[in-house]
């Protein structure tokens, strides 16, 4: 499945185009792409739903790439969570 992922930060706005390209009982990973790369982030939101754990953190892994800004990388999981709980794109 894949959807366009808006970014914002203070002085400017990305769009990605996310990829969930596996997903199990325990874990999905999503591929982020932009014009030039790409990066893959796993997450353990198939466990939360299955045990309905509904009060527990969301665990995210960058797996494949690189991401320098780790305030960047935060807004980019916001975004996710955004898009993966709230209009539920999993």
């Amino acid at each position: 499945m894949s959807f366009p992922l808006h970014v914002y930060t203070s002085n400017k706005s990305y769009l990605f185009q996310a990829t969930i390209t596996s997903q199990t009982n325990e874990f999905q990973q999503i591929r982020i792409s932009g014009r030039t790369r790409s990066i893959v982030l796993q997450n353990n939101i198939p466990t939360l739903r299955t045990q309905t754990l509904k009060g527990k953190k969301i665990h995210w892994a960058l797996i494949e790439g690189t991401i320098s800004d780790p305030k960047f990388l935060a807004r980019l999981i916001e975004a996710l969570e955004y898009e993966l709980i709230v209009n539920r794109k999993s």
